[in-house]
């Protein structure tokens, strides 16, 4: 495996001569090497390997704030997860390659590994990362504790420095040598399962809040990583955790879709989106279509016209340029204009005076003369039409003038 820091270009002898320009060669990848380096301030907090998140839940995004070129065993990087993971998960550190994570033995990671906002510490191996310590259950905790208060009495006489500098292996054995009792061999196994679980000693094992302590809580890690918290979970919380499927926990939120809640419609998303005017707010809120009538200003018989089949028949007519010639007229003398009458239209009745024209023609339904005795001729009607008639019963005809008639009977 070649140095990713420097590897020497040429070789140099003492009292002898170089060029200026091998030795500025080697000076400046020797600086190159350097420049590689964690700064010493980030080695004395931690940072160097410190990484930040920009990926998403179960693909994590993380970039380290030095160089980095391959994957190595025993690769150490801490993180804070933007997102909770839901299942198996992949790293992407500094564009190296998408490698997965686990857990410490080597099983997918589950629900919840990851949580959002924690410390996260993970190491290389092989082909994948592993997360370095696991969290104990219940039951590790208290046989931890009962470990912890065995191998207290069993070795009193330890100091505190030599206590830190144990490993959980360690003091295993030495609470099994001190104790020979079943409560101190059963000490040493659990400290020895606290071993294999990542944690350096019991105390460190300890700082978990247990479940058995605080019932009904959550536990979870502070943004610095350094303390385990808890909060309680309320009855309603429960509710929630023990329901087996989204589908129970919508039922639980009484959030049934098409029962409590509407399915997602585009139709009602295209609706969501309307803003809503005063006057669409005065329609909306409106009891009955009369009453949105009368907000819209349309009271059939007082602002608009009732349904008429006569008003149907005239709507569907064609209306020609001489009909819009008298619609438009502003009254019925202009109407009679428009229509070419004059005065003699509004007569009630005719006489001499109404009349100025010529004789009307017989064809015409005239007399064709001026004078009564033009009009017998120009009917073909003879001097008797001038004649007395006298109708009577017996006798003789008495008095009268030539050319007269009587009838007697």
């Amino acid at each position: 495996m070649t140095n990713p820091y420097y590897e020497r270009g040429s070789s140099f002898t003492g009292h002898t001569l170089a060029r200026s320009e091998t030795v500025q060669a080697e000076l400046d990848a020797v600086q190159a090497g350097f420049a590689l380096l964690p700064n010493p301030n980030s080695l004395v907090g931690g940072a160097t390997i410190y990484a930040t998140d920009a990926g998403v839940a179960n693909a994590y995004a993380l970039t380290l704030n030095y160089t980095i070129t391959e994957y190595s065993d025993g690769l150490i990087v801490a993180w804070a997860p933007l997102y909770t993971n839901t299942g198996a998960s992949t790293v992407n550190l500094n564009s190296l390659g998408v490698k997965n994570v686990t857990r410490y033995n080597g099983d997918v990671l589950r629900a919840g590994d990851l949580p959002a906002g924690c410390i996260v510490l993970i190491g290389y191996k092989g082909t994948s990362f592993r997360i370095l310590g696991y969290h104990a259950g219940d039951s590790i905790v208290t046989e931890v504790a009962a470990a912890v208060a065995a191998a207290a009495t069993a070795s009193s006489a330890a100091s505190t420095a030599t206590s830190k500098a144990l490993t959980a292996t360690t003091q295993a054995e030495l609470a099994t040598n001190a104790a020979s009792t079943a409560t101190a061999k059963a000490a040493a196994a659990a400290l020895s399962e606290a071993a294999a679980l990542g944690y350096k000693n019991a105390a460190e094992a300890l700082n978990i809040p247990s479940a058995l302590s605080h019932p009904n809580t959550v536990s979870y890690v502070n943004a610095a990583g350094d303390t385990w918290l808890y909060g309680t979970v309320t009855a309603a919380g429960l509710a929630l955790l023990d329901d087996a499927d989204a589908s129970a926990q919508r039922t639980t939120l009484g959030l049934i879709i098409g029962t409590n809640i509407q399915a997602y419609s585009a139709n009602l998303a295209a609706v969501a989106a309307v803003t809503v005017t005063a006057a669409g707010v005065a329609l909306l809120d409106d009891v009955n279509a009369e009453a949105q009538r009368v907000t819209l200003g349309l009271v059939i018989g007082t602002n608009v016209q009732a349904y008429s089949s006569n008003l149907a028949t005239l709507a569907s007519a064609t209306i020609t340029t001489a009909g819009y010639a008298l619609l438009d007229d502003t009254s019925t003398t202009a109407q009679r204009t428009t229509l070419g009458l004059g005065s003699l239209a509004t007569a009630s009745t005719i006489n001499n005076g109404n009349w100025s024209g010529t004789d009307l023609a017989v064809i015409n339904g005239g007399t064709g003369a001026s004078t009564a005795a033009e009009a017998r001729t120009a009917l073909g009607i003879g001097s008797i039409a001038t004649r007395a008639i006298t109708i009577q019963s017996g006798g003789s005809p008495s008095g009268g003038t030539d050319g007269d008639i009587w009838l007697i009977y």
